[in-house]
């Protein structure tokens, strides 16, 4: 595998900042009451996540920059998340999605493009990272689709995530202890 094809581990996209007003908020609120300028205010506010509302998908999103995203199979996913507790970092918060059977954990940046740990064990068993400019989705509620495309795996309380570095140092003990998936 030459360096760009390991590259592909990593994914990048320039930015573009979305504002969210009470006007860009379709009308409607979601099955449990909770509109979409509210959660994107909590995204902001509780969790100091740069939540945006991108007004060509009605979805609430993260642009990668300060926060980056680490996205595998929900097998590993399991196995990291395990992982990670018994070091006792933390682990969250985990965006689940469901149709792709996959896992982002969304981290703190401290990793750039060329501070990849063995880009080729990642691509390899399809762990994705998401750096500088990246739409990261967010769970958002909507009365239009019942059928969630992304939902909490571990919700966000607070500022807390980990760092890009201990959810990539979790997947590669779990890729080395039992082997690839």
């Amino acid at each position: 595998m030459n360096a760009n094809s390991a590259q592909a581990a990593l994914i990048e996209a320039p930015t573009r900042q979305l504002p969210v007003t009470p006007e860009a908020e379709p009308a409607g609120l979601d099955l449990v009451g909770i509109s979409i300028a509210s959660r994107c205010a909590y995204y902001q506010q509780v969790c100091q996540l740069p939540a945006v509302l991108d007004p060509d998908s009605g979805q609430i999103i993260v642009v990668a920059g300060r926060v980056q995203a680490v996205m595998m199979p929900s097998v590993l996913g399991h196995r990291v998340r395990g992982e990670l507790d018994r070091s006792d970092a933390d682990s969250g918060p985990i965006v689940s999605h469901p149709k792709s059977r996959s896992w982002t954990f969304i981290t703190a940046a401290d990793r750039r493009i060329d501070q990849l740990p063995d880009a080729t064990l990642l691509w390899v068993n399809n762990v994705v990272v998401f750096a500088s400019g990246v739409r990261i989705g967010l769970p958002t509620p909507t009365a239009i689709d019942a059928a969630s495309c992304r939902e909490w795996q571990e919700p966000p309380t607070s500022p807390q995530r980990p760092t890009t570095t201990t959810v990539l140092d979790a997947v590669q003990a779990c890729l080395k202890r039992g082997g690839h998936q």
